[in-house]
């Protein structure tokens, strides 16, 4: 299929009757559409798939989204008359001419846009084969069965795809879009037919079965049949359940590896968090230790208040003995009252009653005692001096130390205080999105346990399944037997018999040639993925598996899967390697795709190296090649490559004004208009 020429008459951007024609030379077979963004680049692209299939919607669209294909001002300038938008396409395939032309009408009232379903669009195709008179068709379900014979809708953005947003690797994770690809490989492939024919030979089957047992007589006979049919419900039963647990197993391993993809990429804020955590457990114990400083130091407070006399020690020292010296209370008072009651100096032996001076001398002293009781005050003195004096040393290093390390714990605390939070600054999440990060953990443990849970599951039901096997043909074979001794039964039971080979033949075909198709993909997958991306790449993928629900698995050389290692540009060249390597098993081993492809926004998320490469080879393996470029994305060094392989056909340049596009062909590619240079 070679698409000749599109044209739009107010489609969308584009106001009036405007053109493109495609490039479809063998060896200039590329075209490029250039235009800044909302210039109608995806218009086009739109455009296309509403000619062929009357699609309104794309994939990228939300599915309750208006999308309005008429361009508004040309249904404002209708003043509230109908007005529509037309588009046609022409393209080739198989030796024959084709033109489908699709148009659909709508009215504005001055307030709002109204457009008919897709129900309503008008159609009609232009055919010319070789050797026959041109045929015009109208009836729009008739051209719809035409362009489906053609190119599928089911697999159609496979073809006409936009390389910004189709994934591969992610889209196939999930089971409704996996199953929607499979049914759209298997028609491509022709599997379809295969398996229509193998569901009819079924059919038969359980109807000639049916006819046996109602024919049957004897209760043995009909004791079998109700035994085989009983065994083979829970054969087809077993089978459901591998295919559903199958199911469960691709969608757990898609979740896992979508959850492992995310605590991956999040990895520098899993970190950030966990180190969080770690300084606030840090910061708690270090509140600890300076209270208990604190308070340690609070203690040392009253006897360090002594310290603060050391100037005055001496001083006091000298004043304290000679209070001592001078004070009255060097005798204890009751040796005084004992002296004088005995009339005898208890010290001395002295007779004191025949010593009046003596006695009066110890009565004086008695008499002042009450006023000089300083002994033990002075001696109270001596003890904190020498206590003050003798520990004095240690005292202050004590003091000192405890100082310090407060100082010290105190300075770290701020400094790890202010770190936490910088680093609270720097997460920038608030408490749901940390919790809902710390989650991934759990999801991904939790996810781990399902999925060895169904594993263990399969692998009960996959050893069940020969026991039931084994059993059917065990009561397979008592039937034929017992066929055989009725002649009534027996051309019928052989006709049975018979039909279920066939059957059972075509059903190993199917799965031989779904197996090998299966293999020949993945091996072309691979081959192709060497051959689109740099040298510098080459060796990251070792092998492509392609399971038997079409998910897709990238191993490196020691067969660890890449899917969450690969950038967003090397799974955009896997997804395209697929895509032409689905092509070239559909055309039937050419190595070249059988159908245009078109790439919206290729080159956004592929670095220079790859961008030459594709430039380089994707001319050679496709019969048409359209590219839809913004001007970021084209750029000299991109433009200067397609000159030197010298496979551009043709160019466009769209100008969008005041939101109207038009569509300006460029008569040579060093003639287009690149953002940054001097056109002058």
């Amino acid at each position: 299929m070679k698409i000749k020429q599109l044209s739009m008459r107010n489609f969308r951007q584009f106001s009036g009757e405007q053109t493109l024609k495609f490039a479809s030379d063998d060896h200039q077979n590329v075209t490029i559409i250039m235009g800044q963004n909302g210039a109608g680049k995806t218009g086009i692209f739109r455009a296309v798939l509403f000619a062929l299939f009357g699609d309104i919607h794309l994939s990228q669209d939300a599915p309750d989204a208006a999308i309005h294909l008429i361009n508004e001002d040309a249904m404002r300038q209708a003043n509230g008359r109908p007005t529509s938008a037309r588009v046609r396409l022409s393209f080739t395939h198989g030796g024959g001419e084709y033109t489908i032309t699709r148009e659909v009408r709508g009215r504005f009232d001055g307030r709002n846009y109204y457009q008919e379903p897709a129900n309503k669009q008008r159609c009609e195709l232009n055919v010319t084969l070789a050797g026959q008179e041109p045929q015009l068709i109208t009836d729009v379900l008739v051209v719809n069965q035409k362009i489906e014979a053609i190119i599928r809708k089911d697999i159609r953005e496979f073809f006409f795809f936009d390389a910004e947003s189709l994934q591969i690797l992610a889209d196939l994770g999930n089971s409704n879009v996996r199953d929607s690809v499979k049914t759209g490989i298997y028609q491509l492939l022709q599997v379809q037919d295969l398996e229509s024919g193998r569901d009819m030979l079924k059919k038969m089957h359980n109807r000639l079965q049916r006819e046996v047992q109602k024919a049957a007589q004897d209760s043995q006979t009909k004791d079998l049949q109700q035994k085989i049919e009983k065994i083979a419900s829970r054969l087809q039963s077993n089978k459901d359940q591998l295919h559903s647990i199958n199911d469960e197993i691709a969608n757990a391993e898609a979740e896992l590896n979508e959850k492992q993809a995310a605590f991956k990429d999040s990895t520098a804020t899993r970190e950030l968090v966990e180190k969080i955590e770690h300084m606030q457990t840090n910061l708690q114990q270090q509140e600890k230790i300076l209270t208990q400083r604190q308070e340690n130091m609070t203690h040392m407070i009253k006897p360090g208040a002594a310290q603060l006399f050391e100037a005055v020690i001496p001083d006091i020292s000298q004043q304290v003995e000679a209070l001592r010296s001078s004070s009255n209370d060097n005798i204890p008072k009751y040796i005084l009252e004992q002296s004088l009651q005995d009339g005898v100096c208890a010290l001395c032996g002295h007779a004191l009653v025949d010593d009046d001076q003596a006695q009066n001398h110890v009565q004086e002293l008695l008499r002042l005692f009450k006023y000089s009781q300083s002994t033990g005050f002075l001696t109270s003195i001596e003890q904190g001096i020498a206590e003050v004096t003798q520990h004095r040393d240690t005292f202050i290093a004590d003091q000192d130390k405890a100082m310090r390390d407060y100082a010290e714990d105190s300075q770290n605390y701020r400094k790890q205080r202010g770190d936490l939070d910088s680093m609270r600054n720097q997460l920038h999440a608030d408490t749901n999105e940390i919790e809902e990060f710390q989650g991934l953990a759990t999801a991904v443990n939790r996810i781990s346990q399902d999925l060895g849970e169904f594993k263990n599951r399969r692998h009960n039901l996959e050893v069940q399944q020969p026991e039931l096997e084994k059993e059917e043909k065990e009561l397979n074979d008592q039937l034929t037997r017992r066929a055989a001794t009725n002649n009534e039964l027996q051309q019928q039971f052989q006709s049975t018999e018979l039909m279920g080979k066939m059957e059972s033949a075509l059903t190993t075909i199917l799965q031989d040639y779904s197996d090998a198709s299966r293999v020949e993909l993945q091996t072309r997958t691979l081959n192709l993925f060497k051959q689109l991306i740099a040298a510098k790449d080459q060796q990251l993928i070792d092998s492509v598996e392609i399971t038997t629900d079409y998910q897709i698995k990238v191993y490196n050389q020691n067969h660890r899967e890449l899917a969450n290692d690969l950038s967003q540009g090397e799974k955009q060249i896997l997804s395209l390697a697929f895509i032409m390597a689905l092509a070239q098993i559909a055309a039937n081993g050419r190595s070249e795709m059988a159908f245009p492809l078109f790439m919206d926004t290729p080159f956004a998320r592929i670095d220079g190296d790859n961008r030459d490469r594709l430039i380089d080879v994707i001319p050679t393996l496709t019969q048409q090649w359209v590219l839809l470029l913004t001007d970021t994305e084209f750029t000299s060094a991109e433009r200067d490559q397609f000159l030197q392989k010298g496979c551009v056909g043709t160019t466009y340049q769209l100008l969008n004004v005041n939101g109207s596009t038009t569509i300006n062909p460029v008569a040579d590619l060093t003639l287009l208009e690149l953002r940054g240079e001097n056109n002058g």
